[in-house]
């Protein structure tokens, strides 16, 4: 049993086995320049997902219908080896989740290993059963601003209550370091969530730690992911 979205146009991804990671990310630098629409100025969500079930595996990305066409054209041309076909997107059934946010917004993680973390979670889906589903989304959102930052003996305390509407007056020197390291590369808001389905609640809840624990090798000193439990009600609504 499935159910299908029609708000976001989809695409089903097909990587050949030596993909590397480079060109992969000249298409993520790309979302820097999606316009922003509306009285808001906001920006539709780009979904990116794997999916494991009924025994295989599926990659596919989700993007509003005015963006599809560059898009499309991007991923061609950065990644011509990997193929891209318009799909009609079905979720598997799905009852307990996790959603991922970092826990830190200053430092970013580690991005040395991700080769590591992708055979892991590759491995962690390989193990679930014919009866059993899982899908992985990171779904990106706008670009962030960033703003330039001072060295840390530059800053004086503002005081309260400036202090609470300045994020960087309490920055040390590492940490200044830290966030200027983080902001050379674009910025973007991503919300990650993973979702199962099993036959017990335990099961769930393993199936949920293997994935979960691949992901920790991106951590570093002072950042890396914060869980927070989607009940399983809300999973079909907290999956775009």
């Amino acid at each position: 049993m499935s159910r299908v979205l029609t708000n976001l146009h989809w695409f089903d991804l097909t990587f050949p086995s030596d993909l590397e990671a480079a060109p992969v990310l000249d298409v993520v630098r790309g979302f820097s320049t999606r316009a922003r629409h509306g009285f808001w100025a906001q920006v539709r969500p780009i979904v990116v997902e794997v999916q494991r079930s009924s025994g295989r595996y599926s990659w596919q990305l989700g993007v509003e219908e005015r963006e599809a066409g560059p898009l499309v054209r991007a991923l061609r041309h950065h990644l011509p080896a990997v193929r891209v076909d318009r799909a009609v997107r079905t979720l598997p059934v799905l009852t307990r989740g996790v959603e991922l946010r970092l826990r830190s917004p200053r430092r970013a993680t580690n991005t040395d290993l991700t080769e590591q973390v992708a055979t892991g979670l590759l491995v962690a889906m390989s193990g679930i059963g014919r009866d059993e589903a899982v899908t992985l989304q990171w779904v990106i959102g706008p670009w962030l601003p960033r703003s330039p930052v001072p060295s840390s003996w530059d800053q004086p305390d503002p005081g309260w209550p400036w202090r609470l509407l300045n994020d960087q007056s309490d920055l040390d020197t590492e940490a200044t370091q830290a966030l200027r390291a983080k902001q050379r590369e674009h910025v973007f808001g991503v919300v990650g969530r993973i979702a199962v389905r099993a036959a017990s609640r335990s099961r769930e809840q393993q199936l949920l730690q293997r994935l979960v624990g691949a992901l920790q090798l991106v951590r570093d000193p002072g950042v890396g992911f914060v869980r927070r439990l989607i009940p399983g009600a809300w999973v079909p609504k907290r999956i775009v």
